[in-house]
């Protein structure tokens, strides 16, 4: 039966009934299937909880586990019961007919031996939290072995490595040792517990740890091998590991072993999977990989594995920007997570379906981020909440609630400023968000210092000769421009489109967004005459791009109208902010966008004399910008207001 558990025992009557035939199997015929864990860890046997397969003796196990509650406090009966639930399932009793006769001589001098006769009914199982890859979660009888290499030729190939990779070399060092230094003492502790007369509550434990123990070793391997991006991979990953004081209270599903036939190729094909995503080529060219290595993923027919390819195929979509195959692999991965019993990565995809969600619009984003919230709750990984809080953020800023996204955003970034060895990508991807969000919601000024803080996060991470650094100076000198110091930005932006001029000449989607900045910049300064190349390449990339009529061509439309506003041709804007305004509305921009080219338009119309058509518009900006404080922060930037607008403007300010 493998789930027998107090709530899969019904009463009708005075007979006993097992309920919940889900993970049932055949042990005489497919003994493979009966392995790994499955039911509920209280109620588990240590030897499945091991890895070991489900037998008839495991099912006794948990009758025992049962019975136990029922039986009076009684010598002969705790006898009975403490060999039913021996570790060694070899001094069980030989079947179920026999442990029922025991347990009806122990109690026949107090009880109705009819009323326990009927217990033969009940078996006890297990509900579950699957363990990681079986790489092996180790012996509990072995609770003093060294959990780690820590030679003093292994730290030395470490650090180097480390320095060779740029990193920090005590900061690394420093917080890996403390690292393993906690689960060197934690795991001989949760050992010993396990090995006692009530081991289910430890055994979760131990599995717990021995699976930090696992990431850890993982990542120490890497790290006394490669340097360079291998390197800061490996540090990064250190902060997404769970911390060896959530094991105490972890209530997570986690995922049982491969069986023994098939480990080994579990093994091999998730570090070729790993490896692929990890690859320094291009999307195109991962994407061919990981789809040759589906075959055998399917083979094989381990859940955990599956679930696992469909999320990095959902990856390498959204690199693409197959938005569709993104959100169907991600709900695949998570269907297949469940079914393995892997909540860490069914919150991993619930936070990839989350980051979706809030750049590409979805319906049901409430309902994810409450799925979210309850998965990762249940994990008690800071790593993956801190995610979790950026994605809500970004969902938050999204819906036009500013606020939030403040709050949550601060929250992960410090979390993150906290757990990582050293400047890590997600901090870099929280930071230049949090400086966005606090630009747009109090002033350029104020984000200015986290953009100096995201610069120097990127060069730490990523050196200076790469894409990710100059991003982060483009990002910057986009602040320096919306803060009034243009002088500066047009340097900066200058050096930035340079960069990428000479190092990603194929690289569309930057040019264009440096185009817009320089579009932007000189519309600014009031050059029309220079502003007017980088305004029309900006509206032609994006077509380019992204095609006709797409929401991503929307700011490059509002930058061209504006162009032509300034250039006193009114009448040309019209038909751009129209455009602007209906593909907008279509496709779900964010509200901003929006309002900025509905705000244009109704500045274009008022020029023309036709005011009547103007209102509705500015009606529709004064509703937005109410309750949107990054749409009003946008409204009060403008110059060259009508009175009706300066208005709704100073309205919504207050």
């Amino acid at each position: 039966h493998r789930d027998i558990k107090p709530s899969n025992v019904l009463i009708r009557g005075d007979v006993p009934v097992v309920i919940d035939f889900g993970l049932v199997r055949s042990i005489s015929s497919v003994p493979d299937l009966a392995g790994g864990l499955a039911g509920t860890l209280d109620w588990m046997a240590p030897e499945v909880v091991a890895g070991g397969p489900a037998t008839t003796a495991t099912d006794q196990y948990q009758w025992w586990s049962l019975v136990a509650l029922l039986v009076p406090d009684d010598a002969r009966v705790d006898a009975v019961v403490e060999r039913g639930r021996a570790l060694d399932p070899a001094r069980r009793s030989p079947s179920m007919t026999a442990a029922r006769e025991a347990l009806a001589r122990a109690v026949a001098p107090r009880r109705s031996r009819g009323r326990w006769a009927a217990l033969a009914a009940v078996t006890t199982a297990l509900a579950v939290v699957l363990v990681g890859w079986a790489r092996s979660a180790g012996s509990v009888d072995d609770c003093d072995r060294a959990v780690f290499d820590w030679s003093p030729a292994r730290e030395l190939a470490i650090t180097g490595n480390v320095v060779r990779a740029g990193a920090d070399p005590r900061r690394v060092i420093a917080g890996i040792g403390d690292g393993m230094q906690r689960l060197e003492t934690e795991i001989p502790k949760v050992c010993r517990r396990a090995r006692g007369p009530d081991p289910s509550a430890a055994l979760r434990s131990y599995l717990c740890l021995q699976e930090i123990a696992h990431e850890t070793t993982v990542i120490l391997d890497d790290l006394a091998v490669h340097d360079g991006p291998v390197a800061w991979r490996m540090i990064d990953q250190w902060a997404e590991r769970m911390s060896p004081e959530a094991c105490e209270g972890s209530v997570a599903a986690m995922p049982a072993p491969p069986a023994t036939t098939i480990a080994a190729e579990v093994a091999t094909l998730k570090d070729e999977i790993t490896n692929t995503i990890n690859a320094p080529i291009a999307a195109t060219d991962k994407l061919a990989r990981l789809l040759a290595l589906r075959p055998r993923v399917e083979a094989l027919g381990y859940a955990r594995l599956d679930a696992d390819w469909h999320f990095e195929r959902a990856s390498i979509a959204n690199e693409l920007g197959d938005i569709p195959t993104a959100r169907t692999e991600l709900a695949i991965a998570i269907d297949r997570a469940q079914t393995a019993g892997d909540d860490d990565t069914v919150a991993r995809a619930l936070i990839a379906q989350l980051t979706l969600a809030s750049t590409n619009g979805d319906p049901d984003s409430a309902a994810l981020e409450r799925h979210a919230v309850a998965i990762a709750g249940r994990l008690r990984n800071r790593s993956r909440s801190l995610a979790l809080a950026h994605a809500r953020a970004m969902v938050a800023l999204s819906r036009g609630d500013g606020a939030l996204a403040r709050t949550l955003l601060g929250e992960a970034k410090r979390g993150y400023d906290e757990i990582v060895l050293d400047a890590s990508s997600v901090q870099v991807m929280m930071t230049q968000n949090l400086a966005g969000v606090v630009a747009q919601l109090e002033s350029p000024k104020a984000a200015a210092p986290l953009y100096d803080e995201l610069v120097d996060l990127a060069r730490r991470r990523f050196g200076v000769h790469a894409r990710d650094y100059w991003e982060a100076r483009g990002a910057r000198a986009n602040n320096q421009m919306y803060d009034g110091d243009l002088e500066r930005a047009e340097v900066e932006l200058t050096k930035v489109a340079g960069w990428f001029a000479t190092n990603q000449p194929t690289d569309l989607r930057t040019a264009l967004q440096l185009a817009e900045s320089l579009c932007e910049l000189e519309l600014g300064r009031g050059e029309l005459a220079a502003a007017a190349a980088p305004c029309r390449d900006a509206l032609d990339r994006a077509t380019s791009v992204f095609g006709d009529h797409a929401p991503q061509r929307v700011f490059s439309l509002v930058l061209k109208a504006r162009w032509s506003i300034a250039n006193k041709d009114p009448a040309t804007a019209v038909p751009l902010l129209a455009e602007a305004i209906a593909d907008g509305a279509r496709d779900g921009v964010s509200p901003t966008e929006l309002v900025s080219a509905q705000t244009y338009q109704a500045i274009a119309l008022i020029a023309l004399g036709r005011s009547t058509e103007a209102a509705p518009l500015i009606e529709a900006v004064g509703r937005v910008v109410a309750t949107d404080p990054a749409a009003c922060g946008f409204l009060g930037a403008v110059t060259g207001l009508p009175a009706r607008l300066v208005a709704v403007a100073r309205t919504c300010g207050r």
